[in-house]
């Protein structure tokens, strides 16, 4: 018997660990629009390429420190002290350990199904990932339809005032919605959709798209 957590907080799930195992193969692992077999020396290609886009990024937008020449430092100088730090100690210290897949369970469906999840935790990626998603979440104010959560939905439809009789609220699910969305496509409109921003001063724009890539 394994325990797992189950999905929407609904607390934790017990399930025998070779149901486990193949649920998670037959929904997820053997879905090839999904997931690709690699081999190990592929799996090094991928991390080798991994280290060189973070010592890129580190190289190329490195701040312009105060006993360096801007003239001669060849930067950007988009990131600041304590990011360069952040990924400079991340480079150092971290060894090239796999991320791992696990699941929740669905516990709420019936039949019940499971969510899967990349654990990309003591892993360079974690890091580089972790700014990103940092630097990304800073633009949630540019995007008109954004949604804090459920309670910031509740309060934005009571504050809608009075409505005709005839009106009517539509909700939708999406089903495995991010598996569905095409990444290179997805880069580029966040891409495009960035250089038609405001973007605030300090935005380290270059070296996102860098860390998009």
């Amino acid at each position: 018997m394994i325990i797992i957590e189950a999905d929407k907080n609904l607390g934790a799930a017990i399930m025998l660990q070779e149901d486990y195992i193949r649920q998670g193969i037959r929904e997820h692992l053997s879905n090839e629009g999904v997931y690709k077999r690699l081999t190990k020396v592929q799996v090094h290609l991928e991390q080798t390429r991994l280290d060189y886009l973070l010592a890129s990024i580190k190289g190329k937008h490195r701040p312009f420190l105060p006993n360096k020449n801007p003239a001669t430092a060849r930067t950007t100088g988009e990131l600041s002290e304590a990011e360069y730090t952040y990924l400079c100690r991340a480079y150092h210290k971290e060894a090239k350990q796999l991320a791992r897949f696990r699941m929740s369970a669905k516990v709420h469906k019936n039949p019940k199904k499971m969510r899967p999840i990349v654990c990309c935790a003591g892993t360079r990626m974690n890091h580089l990932s972790k700014w990103l998603d940092y630097q990304l979440q800073r633009l949630k104010q540019f995007v008109p339809t954004y949604l804090k959560d459920s309670h910031d939905l509740l309060a934005k439809l009571k504050n809608l005032g009075e409505l005709p009789p005839n009106a009517r609220l539509f909700t939708a699910d999406a089903v495995s919605m991010y598996t569905n969305i095409d990444t290179n496509h997805a880069i580029s409109v966040i891409s495009n959709w960035m250089d038609n921003l405001e973007l605030p001063a300090d935005f380290p724009l270059r070296a996102v798209k860098d860390a998009m890539t």
